[in-house]
């Protein structure tokens, strides 16, 4: 009997293959878009959940309200010191580097890789549960470490790494003893941590690794008693108040990871992100299943004959599940070989900052591609059951009549169709114009062709120390090279303008023209040394209004800057002035550290000039040290790329949808000018006009279309409101709402209006004759 229904699944598939192809190309971007979604969210929330205690976790910081959110050294001293009911184990990292070490693998083989090294107290394993596959925990002071299997399968391959050493790099200068540390153990891979770092190496700290005087450790996480709750906890951590009596009192929040997850814009992504895939999987799957469905009714002749030989119900659900069954299998194959062809795409297309964290495991995202496959049959299972079980109710007269009913599940489904298309397209337009408004906020004083000529390198590992103006010497000197200008990153400064005014600025350091390589204006002259600086526009006029400045100068700590010009807007920075932002910036003449510049390249010469400065830098740069070039675009994309993202995220899905629905509402039409042909001879015999022939198949797609914008555009509306701080004029102009309906009707009604005009067009004659 299965080879049975496997033959008429595959002639059914057979008479219609075009509508079926388009379905299987409808599912398979939606399976896409379902498990590269779930994929993502698991993997952002990962750091929340894959801890065996995560229910008992918990960060602790100190209120905003009286300081800047962590936990001072000093009280975290206390903490330690004075147990706190409630509070099982306090795990502290005191150090998270980004390590460039050197693995000895035997007498003569030695290979450098850069690793995230953690130092950790002896409570980190038992908080994080961290399993060990082989070896044992390091001692405390011994220079012993253990790594991660990852760590162990790229560096010592099938060789055992316990007690292979490894070193720090340095500069080929420095002549001190080399200390070797030691590895005793493997770990099984452990996830992100809440702050989002992955964990190569853990190294014990030493016996004082609390320093009192540092000014905050935002890495401490508290393993709460069972039954301990966030709350109580808090509270009884104002006791620390009474051993740091040198400030006011504090009130210190205690937050469980589950807390964490359900944040802001933690709770956004936790729910928006997997209904946006489901949304897209569940438009296709409806798309495929209409068809389905309506194709199976429609032979209500051979269904009355079967019931009239005596088929069983079972044996009529065998029929519809085998062709349903096919076409999610057949999906589910092109899925695979979608994912092979467009995850490189995905990745080529985001910025490295921008990345999943870590790379794709593809064994994971295949493994859920095969949980939801196999879900899907599932569910298809349960709908084709529903489906003919209404066969029953049916009669022998009924079906050799061919009374198709009003199709009210099938239009419910395409209207859900339609509901999906309007959601994705007004808000991936409505995303769009946020991006575009933040883009516009800002003062870009050169474009994006000319941002990707400009790349910002730092040479901060070891192998570059003392070798700094050798290798900017030589990346000078390279044809492709136009300019190279020093400069050192922002970073907020409390600035003094007079003994009874201070502010806090953003504080700049450049040696060169870079106000020519950014193309930015001064009123004044740029700083030639150290102690000269150039300030904003806003800041000058803070500058003015003090009676008590003299007009010429200002301070950072101990060091005096002479004011010797203005700008107005820093490049690349809002030019309004947003809530909670820092106004004022200044720019000052670079000192003695000079390990971070800017780069341009000749106009059009930006690949041959990024191939030649990676040659000079590999020169003393191992290749297996990552080394990062990042343009000023790719600078600026961070600033705003969540909405950038966003957005694009809306328009793919968009366009997805908005195909997805054309092949839903071709695959309505093409079965109802099919199945009704004999209907429309008649009328046109009995002197029905083309209008009201395109009339009575037109007019269930106006209703469709009217009902789910009705439903579609105001949830899209509150969502842009809730999503976006800014206001947008467009939003609130019926206009653009408008405008949105008439775009996918006019989608939609070319879709169906050429299958009507075809319809309009046959001879009744011929009709009558074929039936």
């Amino acid at each position: 009997m299965f080879h049975h229904y496997l033959k008429i699944a595959i002639r059914q598939i057979g008479k219609n293959k075009v509508q079926y192809f388009l379905s299987i190309i409808g599912i398979a971007l939606g399976l896409l878009c379902f498990s590269m979604t779930n994929y993502y969210t698991h993997n952002y929330f990962s750091r929340y959940t894959a801890w065996p205690n995560a229910d008992r976790m918990a960060t602790v910081s100190i209120d905003k309200i009286h300081t800047t959110g962590f936990i001072q050294g000093k009280d975290l001293q206390a903490l330690l010191n004075n147990p706190v009911a409630g509070i099982d184990k306090i795990s502290v990292i005191t150090s998270i580097d980004g390590a460039n070490l050197t693995y000895i693998l035997d007498d003569k083989n030695e290979i450098a890789y850069k690793e995230n090294l953690y130092r950790v107290n002896d409570n980190f394993v038992d908080v994080y549960s961290i399993e060990l596959k082989n070896g044992k925990l390091p001692v405390k002071n011994t220079n012993q470490v253990m790594i991660s299997e990852s760590v162990a399968k790229r560096v010592f391959k099938q060789d055992d790494p316990i007690g292979k050493t490894f070193y720090y790099n340095r500069a080929e200068t420095d002549r001190s003893e080399i200390t070797y540390y030691t590895i005793t153990g493997v770990f099984y891979e452990a996830a992100y941590l809440v702050w989002g770092d992955r964990v190569d190496i853990l190294m014990p700290a030493g016996e004082n690794y609390i320093n009192p005087d540092k000014f905050y450790y935002n890495n401490v996480t508290l393993l709460l008693s069972k039954g301990a709750s966030a709350k109580y906890i808090s509270e009884e951590l104002k006791v620390l108040n009474s051993f740091n009596t040198e400030e006011e009192p504090r009130t210190f929040e205690v937050k469980t990871l589950p807390m964490q997850m359900q944040e802001g814009g933690n709770l956004i992504v936790l729910i928006l992100v997997p209904i946006l895939g489901s949304l897209v999987l569940l438009a296709a799957l409806i798309n495929m299943l209409k068809f389905c469905i309506q194709s199976f009714y429609s032979r209500t002749h051979e269904l009355s004959l079967r019931k009239s030989v005596g088929s069983s119900q079972g044996g009529l659900f065998c029929m519809l599940f085998a062709e349903i069954c096919l076409l999610i299998l057949l999906s589910g194959l092109t899925t695979y070989c979608f994912a092979e062809l467009f995850l490189p795409l995905f990745f080529s297309y985001l910025p490295p900052d921008m990345h999943l964290t870590g790379s794709i495991d593809a064994a994971v995202l295949y493994r859920q591609l095969l949980y939801s496959i196999i879900g899907l049959l599932f569910l298809c299972a349960f709908i084709a059951w529903v489906a003919v079980n209404r066969i029953r109710h049916i009669s022998l007269i009924e079906g050799i009549r061919s009374n198709h009913g009003k199709h009210r599940f099938r239009n419910f489904m395409l209207g859900f169709q339609i509901f999906i298309c309007f959601l994705f397209i007004s808000g991936g337009i409505g995303m769009t114009m946020f991006f575009y408004l933040l883009e516009n906020e800002r003062y870009y004083p050169i474009s994006n062709k000319e941002c990707k000529e400009i790349w910002y390198i730092e040479l901060r590992d070891p192998q570059f120390r003392g070798q700094e103006e050798q290798v900017v010497a030589r990346i000078r000197s390279i044809p492709e090279v136009e300019e190279v200008v020093y400069f050192t990153s922002s970073y907020t400064a409390d600035l003094r303008i007079s003994e009874a005014k201070k502010l806090v600025s953003m504080h700049y350091q450049a040696g060169g023209n870079l106000d020519r390589l950014f193309q930015f204006s001064i009123q004044g002259r740029m700083p030639e040394n150290e102690n000269e600086a150039i300030v904003s526009r806003l800041l000058m006029e803070e500058i003015e209004k003090d009676s008590l400045s003299n007009g010429t100068s200002i301070s950072i700590g101990n060091t005096m800057y002479q004011i010797t010009g203005t700008f107005d807007v820093w490049p690349f920075t809002p030019t309004t002035i947003q809530p909670g932002s820092v106004q004022y910036s200044m720019l000052s003449g670079l000192t003695s550290e000079k390990h971070t510049f800017y780069v341009k390249s000749a106009p059009g010469q930006a690949k041959k000039a990024k191939k030649a400065i990676l040659s000079v830098v590999r020169e003393w740069l191992p290749p297996t040290i990552p080394f990062e070039m990042n343009t000023q675009y790719e600078i600026n994309f961070r600033s705003y790329g969540g909405a950038k993202m966003l957005s694009d995220l809306f328009l793919l899905l968009a366009g997805i949808a908005l195909l997805i629905t054309i092949l839903g509402v071709y695959s309505a039409i093409a079965l109802d000018t099919r199945g009704r042909q004999k209907e429309v001879a008649i009328r046109k015999i009995n002197g029905a006009t083309a209008k009201e022939i395109r009339r009575l198949f037109g007019r269930l797609y106006i209703r469709l279309m009217a009902i789910s914008a009705v439903f579609a555009l105001p949830l899209v509306y509150l969502f842009l409101q809730a999503m976006i701080d800014r206001t947008i004029p467009a939003l609130h102009n019926p206009l653009f709402w408008i405008a949105i309906v008439l775009f996918v009707a006019a989608i939609v009604f070319v879709t169906v209006g050429w299958h009507i005009r075809q319809i309009t067009r046959v001879n009744p004659a011929e009709i009558i004759k074929t039936e």
